[in-house]
């Protein structure tokens, strides 16, 4: 697939703000991490929570393009921290994100519906 086939998962999403459109979870970010790939991701919306700064990517201005460029670079260059990248999203997944426990989170909250 292509996230494999990439070294690097980069969508520096916006928000528009005379829209009212922000990004929300962005369950892209989680099916990158989860094929082992560091993340460049824009700062807006929900993003922060399905990446990391400086821990599963790196999150970034996107209303800056120079500062997309330095992240791609920066990861290109940096095999190290991108492989760290990488690894600690796919660990992330694996923890937090798996059908177990998406199920007992949701079994938790449904019962404090029921209270």
């Amino acid at each position: 697939n292509f996230y494999n086939a990439s070294d690097i998962f980069l969508m520096p999403s916006r928000t528009i703000k005379s829209k009212q459109d922000v990004e929300g979870f962005g369950i892209v970010y989680l099916e990158a991490s989860a094929c082992g790939k560091p993340i460049i991701a824009g700062q807006g919306g929900g993003v922060g929570e399905a990446v990391t700064d400086q821990e599963t990517g790196l999150l970034i201005n996107s209303e800056k393009p120079a500062e997309i460029s330095q992240a791609i670079i920066k990861l290109l260059n940096d095999n190290e921290l991108a492989l760290k990248l990488g690894q600690n999203g796919r660990k992330r997944v694996k923890q937090e994100f798996n059908w177990d426990e998406l199920a007992q989170k949701l079994i938790t909250t449904l019962k404090m519906g029921t209270q």
